[in-house]
C-alpha cells in the first residue's frame, strides 16, 4: 500500500525525537560517571596524603633521614628553608619586643613628667581662684553674668511657652472663614473705609464672633513669639559680651601667674603620650602577628610540612603500585599496607569507571551521529517538497526498517537518500489527468480508425486539419472510447516515467 510523504515525515521526525532522547540519556549518564571518577580520584589523592604522611609524620632532621631517598633532597631543602624563616623570624620577634621595651620606657618617663606638670597646674590654677575671687571687679562682673543668664532662661522658657499656645491656637484663627474676612477687611484699624449697609454688616459679624477680642489675641500670636525671640538674642549678647570680659580677665591674671605656658606644655606633652602609645599599639601588633607566625611554622601542619607532603605525594603518584606494594611490604608499620591497599582498590574502580565513560562517550558519538543523519534526511526531503500532498512512496520504501538501519550503521545517509527518491512518486493533477485522457482515447482502436477515416474524407489541404479535430475529438471520448479508456487506463495512483517535480507542471 502506497505511503504518504507526511506520513514518512513523521516517521522521520520520530525518529530525531528518540534519538535526542537517547543522547540527552546518554549525557546524563556520561556526566554522572565522570562524577564518580573524579571522587575516586579525589579520595586517591587524599590517599597518597596519607600515606605521605605516614612516611613523613613531621618536617624535622630525624624524619628527613628516613623517608625515600628519591625525595630526600627535596625534602631537605625544604627544612632547610623552614629553619632559615625561623631563625629570621626570631631574630624579628627578639626586635619587636625590644621595640616595646623602649617605648614602655619612654611612655613612663613622660608620664612622670606629666604628673609633675598636672601638679603645677593645679597650684597655679588654685592661685588663679584665689586671686579672682578677691578681685571686686570680677565678683561684680560676675554677678551681672548670672543675673543675665537668669533672665536669658526665663525668657527662653517664656518663648517656648508661647510657641506651644500659637501651635494650639493660631490655626483656629486661620480656618476661621468669619474672622479671616474681618481682618483682610482691616476693621478696627484707621484703614477700615467700609461704609452704610457694608459697615453694618461687619459690625454684626464682629459681634456675632467678638471681633476685637478676637483680633487682640491673634496679633498676640502672631507677633509676639518674634519680638520674644528678638529679645532673647539681645540678652544673649550682653551675655556673651559679659562673659567675654570674664575670660579676659583671667587670661591677663593667667598669664600673670604663668598658667598658660604650663597649659601649653601639658598640651604638647598630651601629644608626645599618644604618639608614644600608637607606636605602642602598632609594635604588640607586629609582635603577636610575628608570634602568630612562629607558632604556624613549628606546627605540624604548617605551609613547609604542607609543601613537603606535596612533594612526597606527587612521587608516590608517579609510583607505580607494584612499586608501592614492595615499598609497604618492607616497612614495618601496618598502617602503610592499607593505605597501598586502599590505593590499589581506587585504581581499579578508576579503570573501571573510565572503561563505561569511553562507551558511553562512543554511544554518545553514534546517537549525535544518527541524530544529525536524520536532520540531513529532512532538510533533503522537505526540499525535494516530498512532503507535498500529492506526494507519495510505493510499498518497496519501508522508513522504519531503512532508519533502523541507519541507526544500527548498516546504512550511510546518502544512499538511504537516494532510496528514498528512486521510490517518490507524484500523483498527478486535474491537467495531466485530461491530458492521458485524450492520449488514452487517441491510442484506442477506435481512435486510430475515426482519424484514418477523417484524414482520407478530407482534401489534401484539409487533411490536417481533419487529424486535429479528430485528434480535439479524442478529448472528449463516447461511450464506446470510454469503455475502452477505462480498460486501458492506468491505476489511481499512477507511477510516472520521472519522479519528483522537475517538471514543475500544475504549480
Amino acid at each position: 500500500m502506497p505511503t504518504s510523504g507526511s506520513e514518512v515525515l513523521r516517521e522521520m521526525t520520530r525518529a530525531i525525537q528518540n534519538a535526542k532522547r537517547q543522547r540527552d540519556a546518554l549525557q546524563s549518564q556520561h556526566r554522572e560517571i565522570l562524577q564518580q571518577t573524579d571522587d575516586l580520584v579525589g579520595q586517591r589523592g587524599q590517599t597518597l596524603v596519607e600515606l605521605a604522611e605516614s612516611y613523613l609524620p613531621e618536617l624535622s632532621q630525624t624524619t628527613v633521614r628516613q623517608v625515600w631517598n628519591e625525595i630526600r633532597p627535596a625534602i631537605q631543602d625544604v627544612l632547610l628553608r623552614k629553619e632559615a624563616r625561623h631563625r629570621e623570624l626570631v631574630a624579628e620577634h627578639q626586635r619587636l619586643e625590644a621595640a616595646q621595651t623602649q617605648l614602655r620606657g619612654e611612655l613612663q618617663t613622660l608620664n612622670g613628667k606629666l604628673d609633675a606638670i598636672y601638679g603645677e597646674r593645679d597650684s597655679l590654677s588654685k592661685q588663679l581662684s584665689e586671686q579672682l575671687s578677691g578681685d571686686p571687679a570680677f565678683q561684680q562682673l560676675t554677678d551681672k553674668a548670672a543675673i543675665a543668664e537668669i533672665n536669658l532662661q526665663r525668657a527662653e522658657s517664656s518663648l517656648a511657652e508661647v510657641e506651644h499656645d500659637v501651635i494650639a491656637k493660631l490655626p483656629a484663627y486661620q480656618r476661621s472663614r468669619l474672622f479671616q474676612y474681618l481682618h483682610k477687611r482691616k476693621m478696627g484699624t484707621p484703614q477700615y473705609t467700609a461704609r452704610g449697609w457694608r459697615r453694618r454688616m461687619d459690625r454684626w459679624v464682629g459681634r456675632l464672633i467678638d471681633y476685637p477680642k478676637a483680633r487682640k489675641s491673634y496679633e498676640f500670636l502672631s507677633e509676639v513669639p518674634g519680638k520674644m525671640r528678638e529679645l532673647i538674642a539681645e540678652r544673649r549678647d550682653a551675655l556673651n559680651q559679659l562673659l567675654d570680659r570674664l575670660e579676659r580677665s583671667q587670661h591677663k591674671v593667667a598669664a600673670e601667674l604663668g598658667l598658660d605656658k604650663v597649659l601649653d606644655q601639658i598640651e604638647s606633652r598630651e601629644d608626645q603620650r599618644n604618639d608614644l602609645l600608637e607606636q605602642l599599639e602598632q609594635t604588640v601588633v607586629q609582635t603577636n602577628a610575628n608570634g602568630a607566625e612562629i607558632d604556624k611554622l613549628l606546627d605540624s601542619e604548617g605551609p613547609y610540612y604542607a609543601e613537603a607532603i606535596e612533594k612526597y605525594r606527587r612521587l608516590l603518584e608517579q609510583t607505580h603500585t607494584l612499586t608501592l606494594e614492595q615499598r609497604a611490604a618492607q616497612s614495618p608499620d601496618p598502617i602503610d599496607d592499607q593505605l597501598v591497599a586502599r590505593l590499589k582498590h581506587l585504581d581499579e574502580e578508576i579503570q573501571q569507571f573510565q572503561k563505561a565513560a569511553d562507551a558511553r562517550r562512543r554511544q554518545l558519538k553514534e546517537a549525535e551521529d544518527f541524530a544529525e543523519s536524520i536532520d540531513y534526511l529532512v532538510q533533503q526531503f522537505q526540499r525535494a517538497r516530498f512532503d507535498d500532498s500529492r506526494s507519495y512512496f510505493d510499498d518497496k520504501l519501508n522508513i522504519r526498517e531503512s532508519l533502523s538501519r541507519l541507526a544500527d550503521g548498516r546504512e550511510r545517509p546518502d544512499l538511504l537518500w537516494q532510496h528514498i527518491r528512486r521510490h517518490q512518486h507524484t500523483a498527478p493533477n486535474w491537467y495531466e489527468e485530461n491530458s492521458r485522457r485524450v492520449v488514452n482515447a487517441a491510442n484506442s482502436p477506435m481512435g486510430q480508425i475515426l482519424l484514418q477515416t477523417m484524414a482520407h474524407a478530407a482534401g489534401a489541404a484539409l487533411r490536417e486539419n481533419a487529424r486535429r479535430a479528430g485528434s480535439r475529438r479524442m478529448s472528449y471520448p463516447t461511450s464506446s472510447t470510454r469503455s475502452t479508456s477505462r480498460t486501458t487506463s492506468r491505476p489511481r495512483m499512477p507511477t510516472p516515467k520521472r519522479s519528483g517535480f522537475s517538471t514543475r507542471k500544475g504549480f
